[in-house]
């Protein structure tokens, strides 16, 4: 696994927070998103994408790629072009026009019953901006292809970020024991598993 970490825009950054989260979703959600058609569409990594959390401070946009040991430096490159990408403004105002949808209509649903709004307006009234869900839509709806690769440049900064790169554990090795000498009637063994 590669994650990389640049940091973000805290729900005070204002208009960057919406701005960000139409970006996030262009970068790296879904199938139509720039990561899944640059990285994993190419055989890059087996699965990547984005993650990016609305915070009180500043917070952490992760971008993160699941691929074999022999590829995990391709894999980095490629999320990196990925950004690059989105940081140029290669983005088709349909693709805007898409994450905003799916941005506002997932806003939307998990406001529709008593729960969520009170949710959301609990969540927001904890990071102290309790007007951030009312003008939430309208926020999204003044995004620009502009404004995301202002954005996009302004967080994705070459060179500014924290890299890990987690390979998968080895199976342990069975400790050998010296009861492993020993067969279940007592008798020790000798290297030609012969009796003694």
């Amino acid at each position: 696994m590669v994650l990389l970490g640049f940091p973000g825009p805290s729900v005070h950054d204002k208009p960057d927070i919406y701005r960000m989260d139409v970006a996030s979703f262009l970068l790296g959600i879904g199938r139509g998103s720039i990561i899944s058609r640059e990285v994993v569409d190419s055989e890059k990594a087996l699965s990547a994408g984005i993650d990016f959390l609305t915070q009180r401070f500043s917070g952490m946009i992760m971008l993160y790629a699941i691929a074999p040991d022999d590829k995990i430096g391709e894999a980095r490159q490629a999320l990196l072009a990925a950004a690059d990408k989105l940081k140029r403004g290669d983005i088709s105002e349909r693709d805007l026009q898409r994450a905003k949808s799916f941005l506002r209509g997932n806003f939307q649903i998990s406001n529709e019953t008593n729960a969520g709004k009170a949710e959301s307006l609990g969540f927001y009234a904890a990071l102290g901006e309790e007007r951030f869900p009312a003008d939430y839509c309208e926020q999204l709806d003044a995004v620009t292809v502009r404004d995301v690769m202002e954005t996009a440049n302004k967080y994705f900064t070459d060179g500014y970020y924290a890299i890990t790169m987690c390979r998968e554990a080895q199976p342990e090795q069975k400790r050998r024991s010296k009861l492993d000498d020993y067969d279940s009637m007592g008798r020790r063994r000798t290297a030609g598993s012969r009796w003694f």
